[in-house]
């Protein structure tokens, strides 16, 4: 049973796409300060942005099943991310001499796409072909690959921080998210194409399975 979990590249693929999804999402837990360090938003206003910020995970949570279903998962996952990247890379390369608004918006559309990411990324878990009885395994595996940022990005971040200072660690770091945000497109694309092939030649991909298992 262990050879069928990690033998099976769907399992690496959505390891690697919740992965780097989850990098993009910590991008959230910033938001905050960049506006009050960067850009120089008082605390109460940066507050009530952060909260309407998270007011967008339910909005993007919804939003992203309801579309994921009507155009498949995966194409809107991958504009998800497309426009979760190009907010955060246009909030950290914009001139701050921008009016605040242009930077609120921002902030509040990259936690839209965020959200709506976090909304979908583990939908793609009915298309891995993983038998039932190890379906428990393969959602550990791919959980302990997935969630490694939260290990791993503190230690970014206190390089990023340290090495850019408190102005430019921010903007690197939002630049780093956007980054990983465009290798999990590349993921969930390659994802996508491996799915097309098992649709095409499902007898041979059944075949295949109960051998290794």
């Amino acid at each position: 049973m262990k050879k069928q979990i990690f033998s099976n590249k769907f399992i690496w693929l959505l390891g690697g796409i919740i992965f780097m999804s989850y990098i993009v999402t910590w991008s959230v837990y910033y938001q905050g300060g960049f506006l009050q360090t960067n850009i120089k938003v008082d605390a109460a206003t940066v507050g009530k942005i952060t909260v309407l910020m998270l007011w967008m995970r339910p909005i993007g949570g919804i939003l992203g099943g309801f579309l994921g279903d009507k155009f498949e998962r995966s194409n809107i996952l991958m504009i998800a991310l497309g426009l979760a990247a190009t907010f955060l890379i246009a909030i950290s390369t914009a001139p701050i001499t921008m009016p605040h608004m242009y930077f609120k918006i921002q902030v509040v559309m990259v936690g839209l796409m965020i959200y709506t990411v976090r909304g979908l990324y583990w939908s793609l878990l009915g298309e891995c072909k993983i038998d039932e009885k190890v379906l428990g395994l393969a959602i550990g595996v791919v959980s302990f690959i997935g969630y490694l940022p939260d290990i791993l990005m503190p230690l970014v971040n206190i390089e990023l921080f340290k090495t850019l200072g408190p102005n430019g660690g921010y903007n690197g770091y939002f630049i780093f998210c956007a980054c990983a945000a465009i290798l999990a497109i590349f993921m969930t694309l390659v994802f996508k194409r491996s799915v097309k092939k098992v649709v095409k030649n499902p007898l041979k991909t059944d075949e295949l399975i109960a051998e290794k298992a």
